[in-house]
């Protein structure tokens, strides 16, 4: 069989990993074989990724210390590196309606912080710095790729 090195559609990706994570089988294998797989691939179709993919990762990560703790924000961090290579994926292969910039981080915020809570002064910082990082990621993106860049972060954190 001819591998056509096609990443899985989202509905996909999002049903293995509530899989995994049902049944305790989260492995650093299949999200470092995406990553690894995929970034190659990401290479070759956008340019300057070395900054945009680490202010994207990172961006996740602080996200995930913004939620808090337990299980799923373990899952969020731990496929972070392969979500970051299924985003940058996206940025060539997909658009999405326009989401302003303040539309994006109220609703981020309302996926991140529980109940309307901003959460303790830490988890606020932490949120700022994604914020942060996000903006600075999309400033390398043109309008179109930050419309999907969004709508990605905001389906990671639903």
């Amino acid at each position: 069989m001819k591998n056509l090195n096609v990443p899985l559609p989202r509905s996909h990706q999002q049903e293995l990993i509530k899989l995994c994570a049902g049944i305790g089988m989260i492995k650093t294998g299949f999200r470092c074989r995406y990553r690894h797989r995929q970034a190659p691939v990401n290479d070759k179709h956008l340019k300057n990724l070395r900054a945009t993919r680490a202010l994207i990762t990172e961006g996740i990560n602080d996200a995930v210390d913004a939620r808090g703790g337990g299980s799923t924000s373990g899952m969020l961090r731990a496929f972070g590196g392969a979500e970051t290579e299924w985003i940058l994926r996206q940025l060539y292969s997909s658009s999405a309606p326009s989401i302003s910039k303040t539309q994006f981080t109220s609703k981020l915020r309302s996926n991140i912080f529980y109940q309307d809570s901003t959460g303790d002064p830490e988890a606020q910082r932490s949120f700022e710095r994604a914020i942060d990082k996000f903006r600075q990621a999309e400033a390398t993106m043109s309008d179109a790729q930050q419309a999907t860049f969004r709508r990605e972060i905001l389906a990671y954190f639903e």
